[in-house]
């Protein structure tokens, strides 16, 4: 090959190279072109991804928002409870027009009362343990274990109206309106106020939005408001149904309230167990809590009636105790003090509660109402005479004062039978009916011995002269309450000539009737100076 031919080589061979190079150069620019492209793509792909999450936390957190704001103020579901299950809605016209008239509306009448009370039924409702548990509360058990006390809130409110209506009409409902407690310088009795509230605050808390419209009246100048307003309103005969079903009655002896006994010594607790062993209290639904002396002022609190028990000359450290008179003085109610102490007179037990202020305490809504009651032994088998009194009450009406004492003879007859008398003869009644059970022991068991073998030839067995001569003391109590006068008794028995008269004979030769008579009124003059001597 020639040097010319090879310098030709040799460019074309340059020429290759360069053009290779150039080629190189634009495949390098055309990738770097690409990358930048592809990572201008990824950048913003990313930006992106991260706005999405940016606007999905966003909305997250304002539909959470959103729906707590309709869960607490729009669509708040209804709190658990049974009658749930009736709840229906409806769509409903409510026309509130002044004049418009209903079965419940108009002057006091029969017929309304008739439908104002057939509304208000159902007001003891039965419920589960289980409907208790979910609204996060306890109730009252049955006796019957069938469940548990509870009521409609809507019934309460039915209630509260009632109340207001009865209030409105005084002259007609006196009866209602009298047992409503007014406190001095009030206007509206305690418990028309508190209806009042409550109804006010129902109110608000079921507003709705339903519009009520005006339209231009030609009689009168302004506007006339028409008040036929579309609600949504539960539908009330379910309800009503279901209330009905689920109901029952205070008389059904259901609700039977715990008895709370306070004692000193562990003694005496022991004592009282062993007598609730009886089988006749085992089969009674009396549920009783033995409290000692120290909660005495919390066995006060949970109850409406205290007995008080204790020895006379105690009762001023028991009812003089701080804690004692701030349970009967932070009492909602006015509640029931029985005292069964002897010679102790109602005047004297508010001394005790209050000292020198009792008269400034007298008035007071919470002051408990006393009432003094002086059963016997006998009351341990169901035959007590037990005599009842009570303070001069001028200034409660007369409706409270029955309503209270029929509560009282309803309890003590339950051991016997009960008779009201005036404080003043407490102390003659107290000797007749407790102390002279002493005194007919005496008789019976003289009788009885009179005619057992250990005092006469042939003569019965001790026990069976005891058995005849206290059923004989029993059946003249027995023709004596059945109305036979006790003369005529003994004009039956003790013929002229007779035996039983040969027998008064020696009765009145040894002043029997006499020593009798001096027993009782000895008895009754020994209480009175116990009743003076003892420290107030």
């Amino acid at each position: 090959m020639s040097a010319e031919s090879d310098r030709d080589s040799l460019d074309l061979l340059d020429t290759v190279v360069q053009k290779e190079s150039l080629l190189g150069r634009e495949s390098d620019d055309r990738d770097r072109n690409r990358h930048r492209v592809v990572r201008s793509w990824i950048i913003f792909g990313g930006v992106q991804v991260v706005l999405i999450f940016v606007y999905i936390g966003i909305f997250i957190f304002f539909q959470g928002t959103f729906a707590g704001a309709s869960e607490s103020f729009v669509e708040y579901p209804l709190p658990p409870s049974p009658a749930n299950s009736a709840i229906r809605y409806r769509r409903q016209i409510i026309n509130s027009t002044v004049y418009t008239r209903s079965p419940y509306s108009g002057n006091p009448s029969r017929e309304i009362d008739q439908a104002w009370n057939n509304l208000t039924t159902g007001f003891n409702l039965r419920v589960s343990d289980g409907d208790l548990k979910k609204i996060g509360k306890t109730s009252i058990p049955l006796s019957d274990g069938s469940g548990y006390i509870a009521g409609l809130d809507t019934t309460h409110h039915l209630h509260c109206l009632l109340s207001i209506r009865h209030a409105l009409a005084p002259e007609y409902y006196a009866q209602e309106v009298a047992a409503m407690y007014k406190p001095e310088g009030d206007v509206y009795p305690t418990h028309i106020a508190h209806c009042l509230e409550i109804l006010r605050m129902m109110i608000l808390c079921k507003s709705d939005g339903s519009l009520y419209t005006y339209a231009w009246d030609m009689n009168e100048h302004p506007p006339r408001t028409d008040f036929a307003v579309e609600h949504t309103c539960v539908d009330w005969e379910s309800l009503q149904e279901w209330t009905h079903d689920n109901s029952f009655h205070i008389r059904d002896n259901l609700l039977v309230h715990p008895v709370f006994v306070t004692v000193r010594t562990a003694a005496s607790a022991q004592r009282i167990r062993h007598r609730l062993d009886s089988p006749r209290l085992q089969e009674s639904s009396i549920n009783v809590d033995i409290l000692y002396q120290e909660q005495n002022a919390k066995a006060i609190q949970e109850s409406d009636i205290i007995i008080l028990g204790c020895k006379p000359y105690n009762r001023k450290e028991v009812l003089g105790n701080e804690h004692i008179r701030s349970a009967f003085n932070q009492s909602r109610n006015r509640k029931i003090l029985i005292s069964l102490l002897g010679g102790v007179t109602c005047s004297d037990l508010v001394y005790c509660l209050h000292g020198e202020d009792s008269e400034k305490f007298a008035s007071l809504h919470t002051e408990p109402v006393i009432f003094r009651a002086l059963p016997n032994i006998a009351a341990r088998v169901q035959e007590s005479a037990t005599v009842l009194s009570s303070a001069d009450l001028p200034s409660f009406q007369s409706e409270a004062r029955a309503a209270w004492k029929n509560t009282i003879t309803e309890l003590f007859n339950r051991v016997g039978s009960t008779i009201w008398i005036p404080e003043n003869q407490m102390h003659n009644a107290s000797a007749l009916c407790a102390s002279s059970l002493a005194f007919y022991c005496v008789t019976v068991q003289a009788l009885a011995d009179g005619t057992s073998s250990s005092h006469v030839r042939n003569g019965l067995s001790g026990t069976i002269a005891l058995e005849i001569s206290a059923q004989v003391a029993r059946g003249v109590g027995a023709l004596a309450n059945a109305g036979h006068s006790l003369e005529e008794i003994q004009h039956h028995v003790a013929t002229k000539g007779g035996s039983t008269s040969a027998g008064l004979e020696i009765l009145e030769a040894r002043r029997f009737r006499e020593a009798l008579m001096e027993a009782i009124q000895t008895t009754v003059s020994a209480t009175e100076a116990l009743s003076n001597n003892s420290p107030s």
